[in-house]
């Protein structure tokens, strides 16, 4: 489950989450849902459940990728923002992948703080 960092952060941030355990394949992973978060005005829809998937050996593992359900739309061009045209399935929803990567992930330094900032400089 998550440490108590990120708790802290999540409930800071005072969002309206929730994290659990799932299984994938062999292993298990947490996943965070973050139910209504809002996107800024020239994404549509503006609230969407965001998704983040914690892979074992976290924090020393980077978070990579987040996942947006409904689809996501750019308002100016009615087209899906870049690199976010592959869906995945997860508890049995299909979801959009946002292909972004965290590049300087720093082991055991970086969090899911750290990794909302970077969700945070996508959308502006």
């Amino acid at each position: 489950m998550l440490n108590e960092e990120d708790q802290d952060f999540l409930r800071r941030k005072q969002w309206d989450w929730v994290s659990s355990e799932v299984p994938v394949g062999h292993a298990r992973e947490t996943h965070v849902l973050i139910r209504r978060f809002e996107l800024p005005e020239r994404y549509q829809p503006r609230f969407v459940d965001l998704l983040i998937r914690i892979p074992n050996g976290y924090p020393e593992v980077r978070l990579d990728m987040f996942y947006t359900r409904p689809d996501v739309l750019e308002v100016a061009t009615g087209r899906k923002p870049h690199l976010t045209d592959v869906y995945e399935t997860h508890n049995g929803l299909q979801w959009q992948r946002w292909s972004r990567h965290i590049e300087n992930w720093r082991p055991a330094i970086d969090n899911l703080e750290t990794f909302f900032a970077a969700i945070a400089k996508e959308f502006n």
